[in-house]
Formats: structure tokens, C-alpha cells, sequence
């Protein structure tokens, strides 16, 4: 990932360093984290249906930044749109997982509901996972959501 903004922290520079179970971390690394975030946010937004969406799909695009799998946010699939499809960018027709962020507002209608049941038939019929997460979950660690989602291709 290009960072042009990026400056490496200084050698042996203590007064920054926080000192945890992994030892110490120049406190310029959350900084850089942070903003690869808010860069990949930026980038997602006008492509993802919430907020909640963008905030996890962040997340996913900086977890994978180094893997051969990609995020397809809006992926078309059938007759359906999911939130999110992780694929090898060498075979785009079958995904390796299907991913849906649930918030509370689109999805406890009951029509939505019955939507969301066939997407998650049709997903089981052919063979591709399809995991779910919570406007609350994503919310409160769209890190782990992440996390776990990718852990589901493993």
C-alpha cells in the first residue's frame, strides 16, 4: 500500500514508544493505521449502502492489503446484491465468501427478512459461506468482524 505521507519513526526515539505484550511500538504505527483507514473509507464510501458498510469494509480492504484475496463491495450475484464478496482476483465467478453487515434499519422488515433468507439459501445451495454481521457488532469492533470474516476463508 503507497503512503506518501508516510515518514518512519526516528531510531531509539523512546518518548513515543508504548511498550505492551509485543513489545515496543513507535506510537507513529497507530497513527499510520488510522490513516490507511480513513484513505480506504474515503475510497468505499460512495460505494457501500451505510456507514456501517464503509466502517467494515475499511477494515477488510486493510486486513487483505497483503493476501490474494479481494473485497468486491456491492458484489451482484444471481438475483441478489451482497454487501460484500471476497474473491481471488484470478476466478471472480466463484466467491469464497459472501458478506452482509445487518443493520437495524434495512433488515427487520418482514419482507427484508424473507429477502434475506433466500440469499442465505441460495448462498448455502451453492456451496459459498455467507456470514452476517450486526449494525452492533461492526459498530463496537468492525476490526474483529473483520478478523473473523477472514478467518472463514482460512
Amino acid at each position: 500500500m503507497s503512503r506518501p505521507w508516510y515518514k518512519p519513526p526516528p531510531e531509539g526515539h523512546g518518548s513515543e514508544e508504548i511498550v505492551g505484550p509485543g513489545g515496543p511500538t513507535h506510537i507513529s504505527v497507530y497513527g499510520v493505521r488510522t490513516l490507511d483507514l480513513a484513505h480506504i473509507a474515503h475510497t468505499l464510501a460512495p460505494l457501500c449502502e451505510s456507514p456501517i458498510e464503509t466502517q467494515f469494509g475499511a477494515e477488510l480492504v486493510l486486513q487483505l492489503a497483503n493476501s490474494d484475496v479481494v473485497a468486491i463491495p456491492q458484489y451482484r450475484w444471481l438475483r441478489y446484491r451482497m454487501d460484500f464478496a471476497l474473491v481471488r482476483p484470478t476466478s471472480r465467478d466463484k466467491p469464497l465468501l459472501f458478506i452482509e453487515c445487518d443493520g437495524r434499519e434495512f433488515h427487520s422488515a418482514p419482507e427484508q427478512i424473507e429477502n434475506d433468507r433466500r440469499k442465505d439459501q441460495a448462498a448455502k445451495a451453492a456451496g459459498i459461506p455467507l456470514v452476517r454481521f450486526s449494525g452492533s457488532e461492526i459498530f463496537l469492533d468492525a476490526r474483529a468482524c473483520a478478523g473473523l470474516a477472514i478467518d472463514r476463508i482460512k
